[in-house]
């Protein structure tokens, strides 16, 4: 593995002090010999600072040399109330920011969020229409959802499909549905 420069990060907001906070990176790989590999994250809670060390795997072979963007998800866990910069270890810059609010509830989330497994976009080139589908399956027969509730947050699309519970829990059916 080699290390690798993250150009950008793609940040939610809505974070709380109880939440497992994440976000995205992105950069480019400079040929077709490097695929994404694992990062390591080095958080500071005084200095409110999160270190990016994202590498990538590097194969020696026949490389085509062409511009090949790559993402990855990072998974940071639980961080305390704050304004975290967050750095790419491998430059020193700054690639984003990550605000974390004080939770006003007990519970890990605001509402009850469906089990997506897949989520992904269909585009209708010819109506210039796109379609986010998500996919999931509830443990039991008596959750659907009750709203979608979609935000626009620039550089991110935040999407929160929010559950119900349908019936007495003590006569439910406790089969799997898909959605």
């Amino acid at each position: 593995t080699v290390d690798v420069a993250v150009e950008e990060t793609f940040t939610p907001l809505g974070f709380d002090d109880n939440d497992r906070s994440e976000f995205a990176v992105a950069g480019a790989f400079s040929n077709t010999c490097y695929r994404v590999g694992p990062y390591a994250l080095r958080v500071n809670q005084e200095e409110k600072t999160i270190k990016v060390q994202q590498q990538a795997y590097l194969y020696y072979g026949v490389c085509l040399q062409a511009i090949v963007p790559f993402s990855q998800m990072i998974q940071v866990g639980v961080l305390s109330e704050g304004h975290y910069t967050i750095l790419d270890a491998h430059t020193g810059k700054k690639i984003g920011e990550l605000p974390i609010i004080h939770s006003n509830t007990t519970g890990m989330d605001d509402y009850p969020y469906a089990p997506i497994t897949d989520a992904y976009i269909l585009s209708d080139a010819d109506e210039g229409k796109h379609t986010l589908v998500l996919k999931g399956v509830f443990a039991d027969r008596c959750s659907d959802i009750e709203e979608i509730r979609v935000q626009d947050q620039g550089k991110v699309l935040l999407v929160q499909p929010i559950i119900k519970k349908i019936g007495d829990s003590s006569t439910c059916s406790h089969e799997k549905m898909r959605f």
